[in-house]
């Protein structure tokens, strides 16, 4: 069995393309083809590439919120809460890549907020003290 919209090789009991994302289901589902010359071809958004995009921005978010974590300014929170919400949601995606991509940026975003919160508190103790 292939994938119907990015041909790779599939398990016949695979519900979801591994490269792709895209659910597997039959043509016995009612779903609307469109006839291009002599092939028939389903035409269907892919939600699979929007989480997978939003699974690499949230990675992006992340690795940019533990930069800036030494900024004093809650950069790493700034920057860290939305990371981890976008790794969140480009999971749904369901490839390896995203999952990798959750991960770390979750990861990453956690230790960016930790990092920025414990600066913060560094600096209001040392600026508290003068």
């Amino acid at each position: 069995m292939y994938c119907k919209y990015c041909g790779r090789e599939l398990a016949s009991d695979e519900r979801y393309c591994p490269a792709c994302g895209a659910e597997q289901t039959s043509q016995a589902n009612n779903e609307e083809t469109t006839t291009i010359g002599a092939t028939s071809e389903v035409v269907e958004p892919q939600p699979a590439k929007v989480w997978s995009i939003l699974s690499k921005v949230g990675k992006i978010l992340s690795i940019v919120s533990i930069a800036t974590s030494w900024v004093p300014f809650f950069w790493g929170m700034v920057l860290g809460i939305p990371g981890i919400v976008l790794s969140c949601l480009g999971r749904k995606a369901k490839t390896e890549v995203a999952e990798s991509n959750y991960r770390l940026g979750l990861k990453l975003s956690i230790a960016g907020i930790v990092i920025s919160v414990v600066i913060y508190i560094v600096v209001m103790a040392v600026l508290m003290s003068a």
